[in-house]
C-alpha cells in the first residue's frame, strides 16, 4: 500500500488487484442495472398508456419511475471508469474527476473506518428498500411495499452484488490498512505510542527522581528489590515508591527513553560523574554489529559519544575526497558544544550498501581524539542515510546522534 499525491489531495494505491477488479465490475453492474431500469420504464410507461391508467395518476406514476431510475443512474455516474485504475496510473484530468467524486481523501485517519465504508455500499440498497417502504405506508399497504421489492428485483439485484463488491473491497483495504499502513498513519501511530511513552515517563520519574533512577539503575534491574541498599536516609514509604517505580521504567522497556530524556533535559544540573554513568548504561541499549568507523584498532576501547548534528558555516576546510572549504555551509558535528567534523555522504564507484550512507569526516585537529571518518548507524544497527539526516535537519534544529567510537 501507497500514498498517491496529486494537487495537495492523497490518493491510497492498494496492493490487492482485486479491490480494482471489483471496482471495474461494479461500474458494469450498474450499467446493466440502469439499462434495465429505462427499459421497464418504457414498458410500465407503455402498458399504462395503453390502459389509460396514467391518466389516472400521473403524479404518483412520475415519482414511481423517478425512483426506479434515479439510484442504478446516479451511482452510475458517481463510479467512474478511473475508480478502476490505480492513482499512478491515471492522468492528471482523471485525477481531477475522480476528486470531485466518491473517493474523496478521509483526513486525519488512523485507522480504515470498516463499518462507515460498509453502510456507504449498501447506500444504494437502503435508499431502495426505505422508497419502497415508504411507498406502501403511504397507501397503507405495507403489501405494496414487497410487491415494489419483487417488481424491480430484475433491475436492483445488479445493484445488490455491486453493493456485495463493494463491502468485499472494505473488508480488502481493511486487512491492508492493518499490515502496511500508509506511511501518514504510520507516523500519527508513532507519535501517539511517543506521547504516551514520554507521559508514563514524566509520571515515574518524578516518583523516582532522576539521580536516584541513575544511581540505582543497576542495583535495581538486577537484584532482589530487597536486598536494593539506598544510602539516602528516605522515609520508608518514599523508598520503596522510588524503587518501585524505577522498577516499573525498566519493565516497561523506557530506560533508554529516559535515560535519553534525563541528558537532553537536565544535562545542566546534572554532575559530570552522573552524565557519564547514564552514557554508560545506555551502552547496554547500542548495537554490537555494524557500527564501525574506518580504520579501527583491533582490541581497543569502544567509547560512547553524543554528537549534535546542525547545519551551518563549516570553521575549517576538509580534505578530499569531501570537498568542503571554511565559510562553505554544510552538515556539522558538535560535541560538547565544539565543531568536530562535518557530514558528507558516502560514495563509492563499487556497488556497496554504504553508498548514500550518513559519514562524519572528523576535522584533522580531532582525529587523535575520534579518528578520520565514521559511518552512522541507529542504535539498532541499521544505517543513518544522508538524505533522512537531511530531511530531519529540514524540520527541526539539531539532530542528537550517539556515536560508538573505538579509542585511538
Amino acid at each position: 500500500m501507497k500514498e498517491v499525491y496529486w494537487n495537495g489531495i492523497t490518493f491510497y494505491e492498494y496492493d490487492d488487484e482485486r479491490i480494482y477488479k471489483n471496482l471495474r465490475r461494479m461500474r458494469v453492474l450498474y450499467f446493466v442495472s440502469t439499462i434495465l431500469a429505462i427499459l421497464t420504464t418504457i414498458g410500465e410507461c407503455t402498458r399504462n398508456a395503453v390502459n389509460r391508467a396514467w391518466v389516472l395518476d400521473w403524479y404518483a406514476y412520475l415519482t414511481y419511475f423517478e425512483y426506479l431510475l434515479i439510484v442504478p443512474f446516479v451511482f452510475f455516474l458517481l463510479f467512474r471508469k478511473e475508480h478502476g485504475k490505480r492513482p499512478s496510473e491515471l492522468s492528471d484530468r482523471e485525477l481531477k474527476k475522480i476528486s470531485k467524486t466518491f473517493e474523496l481523501r478521509r483526513k486525519g485517519l488512523t485507522h480504515f473506518p470498516l463499518i462507515p465504508s460498509i453502510l456507504e455500499s449498501l447506500l444504494p440498497v437502503i435508499l431502495e428498500v426505505a422508497f419502497c417502504l415508504w411507498w406502501g405506508l403511504s397507501y397503507y399497504n405495507i403489501h405494496y411495499s414487497f410487491f415494489l421489492l419483487g417488481y424491480w428485483l430484475p433491475t436492483y439485484i445488479f445493484i445488490y452484488i455491486a453493493s456485495g463488491l463493494l463491502i468485499a473491497n472494505a473488508v480488502f483495504k481493511k486487512r491492508e490498512w492493518e499490515t502496511t499502513p500508509p506511511q501518514a498513519v504510520q507516523e500519527a501511530h508513532a507519535e501517539f505510542e511517543k506521547k504516551k511513552i514520554k507521559k508514563e515517563y514524566e509520571k515515574l520519574i518524578e516518583q523516582c527522581g532522576i539521580k536516584f533512577f541513575i544511581k540505582y539503575y543497576k542495583q535495581i534491574k538486577y537484584l532482589p528489590l530487597r536486598d536494593v541498599t539506598v544510602t539516602e536516609s528516605y522515609p520508608p514509604n518514599e523508598k520503596n515508591e522510588r524503587i518501585l517505580s524505577a522498577k516499573k521504567i525498566i519493565d516497561s522497556g523506557l530506560t533508554e527513553f529516559a535515560l535519553n530524556e534525563i541528558i537532553n533535559t537536565y544535562r545542566d544540573v546534572l554532575e559530570e560523574t552522573e552524565i557519564e554513568q547514564a552514557k554508560f548504561i545506555l551502552q547496554e541499549f547500542q548495537p554490537n554489529q555494524n557500527q564501525e568507523s574506518f580504520d579501527q584498532k583491533e582490541g581497543t576501547e569502544m567509547l560512547i559519544h553524543e554528537f549534535i548534528i546542525k547545519n551551518g558555516i563549516s570553521p575549517e576546510d576538509v580534505e578530499a575526497p569531501l570537498s568542503v572549504r571554511a565559510g562553505e555551509r554544510c552538515m556539522l558535528v558538535f560535541e560538547n558544544n565544539v565543531c568536530v567534523g562535518v557530514i558528507w555522504k558516502h560514495s563509492d564507484t563499487k556497488n556497496s550498501e554504504a553508498n548514500g550512507q550518513a559519514e562524519i569526516r572528523f576535522f584533522n585537529s580531532y582525529k587523535d581524539t575520534y579518528r578520520v571518518w565514521h559511518r552512522m548507524f541507529t542504535r539498532e544497527g541499521q544505517r543513518i542515510t544522508y538524505d533522512r539526516l537531511e530531511a530531519e535537519l529540514q524540520t527541526k534544529d539539531e539532530y542528537i546522534y550517539f556515536g560508538k567510537i573505538k579509542g585511538v
